[in-house]
């Protein structure tokens, strides 16, 4: 079974502990930072993120939620969804941090992907 799959099986099962070395074996990594070829690695690095927040471990969700961010933009670009998503998870880690100085301007460019669009929000076309 995939790396992954362990890793969201744990998840449901309620054992992060078990979830985050899954999500870190299939992070493929180049020295000291991870490839950002496919969106399947941003995805795992914001997993590893949520966990890290769980556990209090923000500085290390911190790192994940950067790679992810990065990850993403390399893979589908600023406009995508996941980006965008990507980008709020590093502002909520930044104020969870106390850093709004951070958190204030990527809180910024994640609102200002959004359009109104009658009374609910639509993601912008690529």
């Amino acid at each position: 079974m995939p790396a992954p799959a362990r890793g969201f099986l744990y998840l449901q099962f309620g054992r992060p502990d078990l979830a985050e070395p899954a999500f870190v074996e299939a992070v493929p990594m180049r020295g000291d930072e991870p490839v950002f070829d496919t969106p399947g690695v941003g995805h795992s690095l914001t997993c590893l993120g949520l966990i890290r927040e769980t556990r209090g471990r923000m500085e290390d969700a911190l790192q994940m939620h950067t790679w992810a961010l990065r990850a993403f933009a390399a893979a589908e670009g600023e406009r995508a969804q996941t980006t965008v998503m990507s980008r709020a998870n590093l502002a909520r880690t930044y104020a969870a941090l106390r850093r709004p100085a951070d958190a204030d301007p990527c809180w910024s460019r994640s609102f200002s992907s959004w359009k109104r669009k009658g009374k609910g929000a639509v993601w912008p076309s690529p």
